[in-house]
């Protein structure tokens, strides 16, 4: 069965197709050493977590953002567009020389598409945040301070939560975030990510790919096994290493713990702002109340939720547990936010407490033979 072109076709013909697909990528991979599957295991939060997989953010005080030489308007990382630029000549090179292709129809590596903000991205999924939870309220409640808004508030997001990130950290994981906003990867071709017949068509049958391949091998890049048209930055290859050193960072963790952003204080953050948002998009303007009194809601700043910190927290780490699938002990009392925050986010991204995963499973044998050693 022929690849398809994109979605628009029926159950079935898209599940063989893309079986074809895959199994194209496969022969590929095999020929190329720097082919990379980033939609499995470690690889699919690649750039968005730190090595205990907290997702992080680009720090761009620290590593400031860079225009392309070819397409001023695509901006990556500075030691990864050092890295692109380079890449982009030694193949203008080639073509110089003779040694690409003449019926290719990739004559130049011109980023078209580098950073994505991912603070853009989850603005835009607020909105969606929003618009479900008001189509979920068949009547608009009456409420007269942010205490009784988070009781009816705290049911409905929590049932969200569950559907779609509502936190910012979460979001950062999800399918709704990808590579690009780590600011390590970048495209040469626009294509649409459901059109495999063009990804196979234009880029991987394309004469010049073997080229493209060595060549992004040579400077340090990864090819996105499923988006074959993106490159991105590897971290650990000798390569980018020289071109980040530069930047003042001698291996790739001191790179994403000192260059990029823990983002766990931010997302409780973004979170304080969202529920405020909410609050003062679904209260009435008044309203009267079961007594004949009318009722005027309380107005707060964002400054005001500050005293509401243990509640919020409380909240907040629910719904963390809800969207990772992980239980944690919440104190009684809370002495210091930041600290429960970080230590607590360590524990829920942590995959290696999770049933199923390998870590766990040894865990668990070692506890058991422990356990057996004690009882003799």
């Amino acid at each position: 069965m022929p690849i398809k072109k994109d979605n628009k076709t029926t159950s079935f013909d898209l599940f063989y197709s893309r079986i074809e697909f895959k199994n194209k990528l496969n022969e590929e991979s095999k020929k190329y050493k720097n082919v990379v599957n980033f939609n499995f295991g470690e690889k699919l939060y690649y750039g968005r977590v730190n090595k205990n997989f907290v997702p992080i953010t680009p720090d761009l005080n620290k590593l400031p953002l860079r225009a392309t030489e070819k397409n001023p308007e695509v901006y990556l990382l500075n030691f990864v567009t050092r890295k692109v630029n380079d890449l982009s000549r030694e193949f203008d090179l080639l073509g110089l020389k003779g040694i690409l292709k003449a019926d290719s129809k990739i004559s130049s590596l011109k980023a078209t598409r580098g950073y994505v903000d991912p603070n853009v991205l989850f603005s835009d999924h607020i909105e969606l945040i929003i618009k479900t939870l008001k189509a979920s309220l068949k009547v608009t409640p009456n409420f007269s301070s942010l205490e009784e808004f988070m009781i009816f508030i705290e049911p409905i997001i929590k049932k969200i939560s569950v559907q779609i990130p509502v936190t910012y950290i979460n979001f950062l994981k999800s399918k709704h975030c990808y590579v690009n906003c780590s600011g390590l990867a970048f495209e040469y071709m626009d294509l649409k990510l459901d059109n495999d017949k063009d990804k196979v068509e234009k880029v991987i049958n394309d004469l010049n790919f073997p080229l493209i391949a060595d060549l992004a091998n040579k400077h340090g890049f990864m090819i996105d096994m499923f988006n074959p048209n993106r490159l991105v930055a590897d971290l650990g290859s000798a390569s980018m290493m020289n071109s980040y050193k530069i930047s003042g960072y001698s291996n790739s963790s001191g790179l994403l713990n000192f260059g990029f952003q823990n983002q766990t204080i931010n997302s409780f953050l973004i979170f304080k702002s969202l529920l405020l948002r909410l609050y003062n998009e679904i209260k009435r303007n008044d309203y009267i109340d079961s007594c004949g009194v009318k009722i005027t809601p309380l107005s707060y700043k964002l400054k005001d939720l500050n005293k509401y910190d243990d509640s919020l927290v409380r909240l907040y780490l629910n719904l963390r547990q809800i969207e990772e699938k992980v239980s944690i002990s919440i104190p009684t009392k809370i002495n210091n936010l930041d600290s429960l925050l970080l230590r607590s986010e360590q524990v829920l991204c942590s995959p290696l407490d999770r049933p199923g995963s390998v870590g766990y499973k040894r865990r668990s044998s070692q506890a058991r033979m422990d356990s057996d050693i004690s009882d003799t």
